[in-house]
């Protein structure tokens, strides 16, 4: 009889302590960094270790999961909730042509098909014609928690990722006020307004700081954004801002968020691989840190029992993985199975595409904020550098060199400030492409002379040399 395996605590010990109360809110951005597995040697063992130490629990309920197999590829994972062949998945994934399902132990893929589809929930109820199969345990909706360790398990024998529940329940409808926002030395600066939106329409300006949204105090840009997201649309907010020496209060109803706020952030978040296409407009979520592929969704998402807590249903980021709660999930089977959400001839999520030339202007728009990120680094490099040097050519360089990045900056600032309202409305217009394409050179012939304005990087008179 082999022994029982450690308890993962104790092989993965950036995982927070199970005993230990769970945060009230989102996790800093320092626990998330030790939350998550990191590429490099040391920390890859470590992940691959405790996929090893869990493999029981994969071997349990990895019988209660198939494949979805759409035009000869896996496109994604189905998880068996009936006896008698019935098994939910991702909808969004099975619009791209026919789809098979691979079970463990099957010589062969079987023929599968739609019961019912939940839009809302991107959920489809398929089914196929065998029997004797293993349906998932459901786990106890009270016992999930923030900070929770969670396995998702796959067709392998090892699971296919552990990590943490780092947001509890809540809506992907979150709302949305239309700023874009720097972590500053001063607190957190509205350095961009989505035209027509709740910022832009309350009277808020590019170069506010903002210090409290309902009187909630915040200092970190992250914790702002994780407090609007909690909020939906609709919702009626009161924003304090420090506009010069003064301090004053916009009220802001917050409309639905957009599928994506930036270029920047599409191309950060997409890290890896691709993003799932449907990963927002979700009534009810649970988000967890596990790094997990866009085709590996679908599959349940577990506890350290072997009990299902959520379906995982999108790739949402780079770190940032969505699954339906247990209780959500349960909750629509009865109506599936009864043919109250009828199967959808097209389950897929139109997504408007967008215009060559409004893409280039949002490019544009990322260069630059890039830009006044590496302006804001270099001046807090420079006033910390400066301190630490004696008088002489060393001082008086880098002196030179902060007067320079602080001009940027200013520059960039009353750039964005004073063109803002003149901007091209990103293809609402009708025949707007020509206005775009010109703005979009305008705005990258500025990144170029700002970006050749930086002062060059000098190595430090305290490392190197003696």
């Amino acid at each position: 009889m082999e022994p029982a395996p450690p308890p993962p605590e104790a092989q993965a010990p950036e995982q927070p302590n199970p005993s230990a109360d769970p945060p009230a809110t989102r996790p800093t951005r320092n626990n998330r960094r030790q939350q998550n597995f990191l590429p490099n040697n040391e920390q890859s063992k470590r992940a691959s270790a405790v996929l090893k130490t869990l493999t029981p629990i994969s071997e349990r309920v990895r019988r209660s999961v198939g494949v979805i197999v759409v035009d000869g590829k896996d496109a994604g994972y189905a998880t068996v909730v009936r006896a008698d062949g019935y098994m939910v998945t991702k909808a969004s994934e099975l619009n791209k042509g026919n789809f098979l399902v691979r079970l463990e132990g099957a010589k062969a893929t079987l023929a599968a098909k739609i019961i019912g589809i939940a839009e809302a929930h991107d959920l489809a109820l398929i089914k196929v014609e065998t029997a004797n199969l293993a349906p998932v345990e459901w786990a106890d909706p009270t016992s999930i928690r923030v900070g929770q360790m969670v396995v998702t398990v796959g067709a392998d024998r090892q699971p296919l990722g552990v990590g943490v529940i780092s947001v509890g329940r809540r809506p992907t409808t979150g709302g949305f006020l239309g700023v874009s926002l720097l972590q500053a030395e001063e607190g957190i600066r509205v350095m961009g307004l989505e035209p027509g939106k709740p910022a832009q329409k309350a009277g808020i300006q590019i170069g506010d700081i903002i210090i409290a949204i309902n009187d909630q105090k915040f200092a970190e840009r992250e914790d702002l954004s994780g407090f609007l997201q909690l909020q939906s649309a609709g919702t009626e907010v009161s924003v304090t801002v420090r506009r010069g020496e003064e301090e004053l209060v916009f009220r802001a109803t917050l409309v639905q968020r957009p599928l994506e706020q930036s270029e920047r952030a599409r191309s950060q978040n997409n890290m890896g691989s691709e993003l799932s296409n449907r990963r927002t407009d979700f009534p009810a979520i649970l988000q967890h840190d596990t790094v997990l592929q866009r085709w590996q969704q679908g599959g349940p998402m577990v506890d350290l029992d072997g009990k299902v807590i959520g379906i995982n249903i999108a790739r949402a980021g780079r770190v940032e993985t969505y699954a339906l709660p247990v209780e959500v999930v349960e909750g629509l089977i009865p109506d599936l199975l009864a043919g109250v959400y009828p199967a959808a001839t097209q389950p897929a999520v139109v997504v408007t595409p967008v215009d060559d030339a409004t893409a280039e202007v949002t490019t544009a728009r990322a260069q630059l904020k890039s830009i006044l990120d590496e302006v804001e680094k270099g001046i807090r490099d420079s006033e910390g550098e400066l301190d630490k040097l004696p008088a002489g050519p060393d001082r008086e360089q880098s002196a030179r060199d902060l007067d320079k990045l602080r001009s940027i900056r200013e520059e960039l600032m009353d750039y964005q400030r004073d063109a803002h309202n003149a901007d091209p409305k990103d293809g609402q217009d009708t025949g707007n492409a020509e206005a775009l394409a010109e703005h979009a050179k305008k705005l990258r012939a500025l990144a170029e002379v700002l970006r050749g304005s930086l002062p060059a990087t000098r190595p430090s008179p305290n490392r190197g040399g003696k």
